[in-house]
């Protein structure tokens, strides 16, 4: 355990004082010991500065750890914290896009269905460009179902209620899918 800066202080003041009466008492220092007192003297300042000086860069680095650990503790709360945010708006942001798009799938069907009633009783009494315009309108209606669709499958995708699967795709089908939304203004 190390000592503290006061301690280490104290320590060396008693340990220069315990020399020097060690000396003192032994008699008085004549000229030939004087040197050696002085060098052993010199000595025990330097190694007190040195303990001194260490004690005081050891609690510093203490301090500094201490200090550290505190701040990575309140980052790493603070990383949670937002961490826990981010998920809850992950949630919203899913439950948003689910409830939207059965808002947004509900009036379709409805507008779709009267349509595909209208396409299949009445297909031969309407003219060649109403046809069209009937056809290009459901087109579109099923195009649109189909984006509703994927965002809802894309939010159960996010959510793990959705497993993907592989699916080979018509080309010319959804060539002539793109082909009659455009056409209408194509013509037009």
């Amino acid at each position: 355990m190390r000592w503290s800066v006061d301690l280490s202080v104290t320590a060396s003041a008693l340990v220069m004082v315990m020399y020097i009466c060690a000396c003192l008492f032994r008699g008085p220092i004549d000229r030939a010991e004087y040197g050696v007192f002085m060098n052993n003297l010199y000595f025990l300042a330097l190694t007190s500065i040195i303990v001194v000086a260490g004690g005081r860069l050891h609690r510093l680095l203490r301090v500094r750890e201490f200090t550290l650990r505190y701040e990575l503790d309140q980052n790493r709360s603070a990383l949670e914290e937002s961490n826990r945010k981010l998920v809850e708006l992950g949630q919203i942001k899913n439950r948003f896009f689910a409830n939207i798009s059965h808002e947004l799938r509900t009036p379709l069907t409805l507008l779709l269905a009267p349509l595909e009633t209208l396409m299949q009783k009445f297909n031969r009494s309407f003219d060649g460009d109403t046809r069209d315009v009937l056809a290009t309108m459901h087109s579109n209606g099923m195009r649109l179902l189909k984006l509703i669709n994927d965002l809802l499958d894309l939010v159960r995708l996010e959510s793990g209620r959705l497993e993907v699967k592989h699916e080979a795709l018509n080309v010319s089908d959804f060539v002539k899918g793109l082909a009659s939304a455009a056409r209408q203004v194509a013509d037009e």
